[in-house]
């Protein structure tokens, strides 16, 4: 049973995923960043490697096929944190291409 409600939730999270709005489309005047806008886009590319190794690792636990035979809360912890960091990749790219949208 446990198994089922594990995978119910991980098909739930992933169908949350997809209902995301898509990122609004960037101003089409190009404009210079300004300063505090030039670090955040140079910071972003560090946060989003960061990112994808939490997702990956995540991915990678999640695929071992003991991991369903774990405590129900430690799955559900680790499908949660995968969702969340997920959105935060996702919200990352957004912000990067509205950046580098905006430079060009």
């Amino acid at each position: 049973k446990e198994e089922i409600r594990a995978e119910a939730q991980a098909a739930k999270h992933a169908a949350a995923r997809e209902d995301v709005a898509p990122p609004k489309p960037a101003p089409a005047k190009a404009r210079k960043l300004s300063y505090k806008d030039q670090r955040e886009l140079e910071s972003l590319p560090p946060q989003i490697e960061k990112l994808e190794q939490q997702q990956a690792k995540l991915s990678t636990a999640m695929s071992d096929p003991d991991f369903f035979k774990a405590d129900f809360a430690e799955v559900q912890r680790l499908t949660d944190e995968l969702a969340a960091v997920d959105a935060s990749l996702e919200a990352v790219f957004a912000r990067w291409a509205e950046l580098e949208g905006a430079t060009k």
